[in-house]
């Protein structure tokens, strides 16, 4: 036995006031004069003596402590059938309830061994806060009791069970005590504890919901309930004039402004439905770029809200101007933020050129796809507005030396060569006319199953911009 502390005493109990710790080998020493004296060992709570020893020469004497191995068998009990705790603390005291210092952990048996010696000793175990001791013991295995009851909570929400909400097991002072798990479909969780008062706490869209103590009885299932209260939450997104709004993400946010997770789409009549707890709530829509958010809403004294989100038809003109301006119609047009984020709506422009968007008091801007090329306006925000595409006049004349050529087809091309989808014919004076806006394209001339091509022609706004092509090349 290493590492213990032997007292010298005299034979009559006086202490000496000499002392040494036992070595690796178990063994102490004292240089004493001649006479009787005593030794003892302070050790798990008692004292052991020697018998009284008379020195006269240098003397050898043993102590010895006889051990055994003493198992205490941890078991939880519910209806008299006992099923082994794994993986608690098993505390070692004296009779009179003195800490020994010792503890051990209980196997996959539920059992911790002591080695100790022939003495009154009791173990406590510590297990989901509360504490299991045994009765006093010598020498014999032991076990300890937990008397178990079963917790059946149920987390509703408007009366309704509330699945894949986590729940989080407590003591009645507030110590959390390391359990927690979802609701089942049910809205449930079951849980097999020691009988006694627990509290359960409930995180639900970013509040807790708590309950009162509850006192569980062993050997039953005592039934629990948490509520989250609140409702179903129908929320109304309006434009002008009282217009249902259909397509609209909205976001469900805590009235601090954390996102809770849940989101929804505005039916045809402008509403999203949203099972809300007890809370405080606001709702963000994302539309056309831009975020509105509406008042905040104390669920369940209000289980119904609209938001008025106004809105305007803007009218977009596209114009070609060459000496005078042209609607031009058949033309796409996007639109975009004003940070250039095309926000997934286009229109068509009619004979007027023009086309409208019905949007929010935001600003905008369109962009309108001509020829190959893109064509923007100015940022606008709820006016009509106008794109002027300047122009000049690209006047083909296909000739031979015989004279000028009647009924060519000339076809329009993008600078790299790709077809627009434009094409005249020749007049009688071997010319075909095209209105372009100020860039750079090319011509072909199909005759006779020949082509011929022009060189790459920079239209210039306001001008005539003449292009002879020789077919006899």
């Amino acid at each position: 036995m290493q590492g213990f502390k032997v007292h010298l005493f005299s034979a009559s109990g006086t202490y000496l006031g000499r002392n040494a710790v036992t070595d690796t080998s178990g063994r102490v020493a004292f240089s004493v004069p001649e006479g009787a004296y005593k030794l003892r060992l302070d050790y798990l709570g008692y004292q052991f003596w020697s018998t009284e020893i008379y020195v006269t020469e240098d003397t050898a004497i043993e102590m010895t402590i006889p051990h055994m191995q003493v198992e205490i068998a941890v078991q939880g009990l519910f209806q008299g059938i006992p099923t082994p705790i794994e993986g608690i603390k098993v505390y070692l005291f004296g009779s009179t309830g003195a800490y020994l210092g010792q503890y051990q952990l209980t196997d996959a048996e539920g059992q911790a061994i002591f080695d100790l010696p022939q003495k009154d000793y009791k173990v406590r175990a510590d297990y989901m806060g509360r504490q299991f001791w045994s009765e006093v013991f010598v020498w014999e295995n032991t076990p300890v009791h937990v008397p178990l009851a079963d917790a059946e909570v149920t987390v509703t929400g408007a009366g309704l069970p509330r699945q894949d909400v986590k729940m989080y097991l407590f003591s009645v002072a507030g110590t959390y005590l390391g359990r927690s798990e979802a609701t089942d479909v049910d809205g449930k969780v079951l849980w097999r504890l020691p009988a006694g008062a627990y509290k359960f706490r409930v995180d639900y869209q970013s509040s807790q919901y708590w309950s009162v103590a509850q006192t569980l009885t062993a050997d039953q299932v005592n039934p629990v309930i948490v509520s989250v209260g609140g409702g179903s939450f129908a929320f109304t997104v309006l434009g002008s004039g009282a217009e249902p709004l259909v397509g609209l993400k909205c976001y469900v946010f805590s009235a601090g402004g954390s996102y809770l997770g849940l989101r929804g789409v505005t039916n045809s009549h402008g509403q999203a439905f949203f099972d809300l707890a007890e809370g405080a709530y606001r709702f963000r829509m994302d539309h056309l770029g831009y975020q509105f958010w509406s008042p905040e809403y104390q669920v369940p004294a209000m289980l119904t809200g609209a938001f008025d989100l106004p809105h305007q038809d803007v009218v977009l003109t596209v114009q070609g101007f060459y000496q005078t301006g042209e609607p031009l119609a058949g033309l796409q047009a996007y639109l975009f933020s004003p940070a250039g984020s095309y926000l997934g709506q286009n229109r068509v422009t009619d004979a007027y050129g023009q086309v409208a968007f019905n949007l929010p008091l935001q600003p905008f801007k369109v962009r309108v796809d001509y020829l190959g090329q893109q064509f923007w306006s100015e940022d606008f925000q709820s006016r009509d507005t106008m794109v002027t595409i300047y122009q000049g006049l690209a006047e083909i004349q296909a000739w031979r030396a015989s004279g000028e050529v009647a009924g060519v087809k000339v076809y329009l091309f993008s600078e790299d060569g790709s077809y627009l989808g434009w094409n005249e014919t020749t007049d009688a004076s071997g010319h075909a006319e095209f209105i372009l806006p100020e860039h750079a394209f090319k011509f072909r001339l199909d005759q006779n199953g020949k082509q011929y091509w022009t060189p790459v022609v920079q239209i210039r706004a306001g001008e005539v911009n003449a292009v002879a092509v020789d077919l006899d090349q």
